[in-house]
């Protein structure tokens, strides 16, 4: 028989008879202080089932006969001790133990220890890999079918959390592709390029300039340039003798359409009369 995780099973929690009234009734120094505790549905927020309490002195009466807990009544006492703190333990009511725990698990018709249901963490259970649906063969359908009847509650909420997951990360996907968009209206700019570009360009590629234009990287074309300024580029020296042929001149400016910095190596006299470029 396959064994069963606390993490599939309801719950108690002694804490939260530990503070307020609840602990007034528990010490004796109050009236009995009587309530229900209820299980929703983590996403639905649905009603699962609930149990009815009554705290006095020295215990809590629990009882319940929701018909997913229980098929018949059950009405049982549970000893609680108190602690410093706003703190409270239980006293497993199961035979012979007695244990001091802060939870109690359903497992069948009582709340009691894990060790008494012989309960096991969620990381503790060696579940078998499940294979791909996909690989089955006529019975396909019913093998996918038994599957779901052997899912868990956890591995249930855990599939809910990961479609939801998926669910906001396609939700961002298409906002931030209709912010593209939009921004490819409002601009005209084109954006950075969709597809990786190809580097080792031959003749038919060649790209011819005019008198006062530069290759913009981002509009990649040939565009007018404004606000030009000269730069010198480091001198050429030849590496056998050391040298030097002269110093090479640039223009930096920025392309009209886009406003992207663009940087053309020209003639000396074509940068006559520009303002030096210092970088920046």
């Amino acid at each position: 028989m396959a064994k069963v995780s606390v993490e599939e099973c309801r719950r108690l929690d002694a804490f939260q008879f530990g503070s307020g009234s609840c602990r007034l009734a528990l010490e004796g120094k109050g009236l009995p202080v009587s309530g229900s505790l209820i299980w929703r549905d983590r996403f639905t927020r649905q009603q699962l089932a609930s149990i009815s309490y009554s705290a006095r002195t020295g215990e809590v009466e629990l009882s319940y006969n929701q018909r997913l807990l229980s098929p018949n009544e059950v009405r049982y006492a549970v000893p609680v001790e108190l602690a410093s703190g706003g703190r409270a333990f239980f006293q497993c009511p199961g035979r012979g133990c007695g244990r001091r725990v802060r939870y109690l698990y359903l497992y069948g018709r009582y709340f009691l220890c894990r060790h008494c249901h012989d309960l096991c963490y969620f990381s503790q259970l060696h579940r078998p890999i499940r294979l791909d649906p996909g690989a089955g063969g006529a019975d396909e359908k019913g093998n996918r079918d038994e599957e779901a009847e052997e899912r868990t509650p956890r591995e249930i909420d855990e599939a809910r959390v990961e479609e939801l997951v998926r669910k906001q990360e396609r939700e961002q996907a298409e906002r931030e592709r209709q912010w593209r968009r939009r921004h490819v209206q409002r601009t005209g700019r084109p954006g950075r390029p969709k597809e990786k570009r190809r580097y080792r360009h031959d003749d038919s590629r060649r790209v011819e300039l005019g008198p006062r234009e530069a290759y913009c990287c981002r509009c990649r074309a040939p565009r007018p340039y404004r606000y030009p300024r000269r730069a010198e580029l480091a001198p050429l020296a030849d590496p056998a003798t050391g040298e030097i042929f002269g110093t090479r001149v640039a223009i930096r400016a920025h392309c009209r359409v886009c406003n992207t910095p663009v940087f053309r190596i020209v003639r000396p006299e074509e940068a006559e009369g520009l303002q030096e470029f210092y970088g920046g």
